[in-house]
């Protein structure tokens, strides 16, 4: 029996793309939260919200994989918490518009520069303000107002 490989060159690319981006996207809103906490005992509760929607970006991406061109699985291949997970599934799985794949690749690297902006103020922020209780939205209110 002869088995094709779906690995292709445009497909390693699309893995790679979404990997990366998605890496970085939550790695910035980790170090932002992170940076606003002042003792360890605290973390955990800082970054539980984003560690929810991580999880809810697996649970999507595992449950919709039976049907991989439902519109559950393709919404979550365009919002950019979800797409790092759900699009290269579909991608090598069935066909996906050029359309779709340049929404989802340009939302997900919009967010990502948008929460890297984000995530650099709100860092810098927190941390001159260690040892202080900070609530994230307050670090918001704050780094927008000079």
């Amino acid at each position: 029996m002869v088995f094709e490989s779906s690995l292709t060159p445009d497909s390693i690319f699309v893995m790679i793309f979404f990997s990366l981006f998605g890496f970085f996207l939550y790695t910035f809103i980790y170090a932002s939260l992170g940076s606003l906490v002042s003792r360890i005992e605290d973390l955990a509760s800082g970054v539980m919200p984003i560690t929810f929607v991580a999880m809810i970006a697996l649970f999507l991406a595992m449950f919709s994989i039976n049907d991989v061109d439902g519109i559950m699985n393709r919404i979550a291949s365009i919002v950019p918490f979800t797409s790092f997970i759900a699009m290269p599934s579909r991608y090598m799985l069935t066909v996906v518009s050029p359309f779709e794949m340049a929404l989802a690749m340009g939302l997900l690297a919009l967010t990502t520069v948008l929460f890297a902006y984000l995530s650099i103020r709100i860092y810098r922020w927190g941390t001159l303000h260690y040892g202080n209780r900070v609530g994230f939205f307050k670090a918001l209110r704050n780094i927008f107002i000079k």
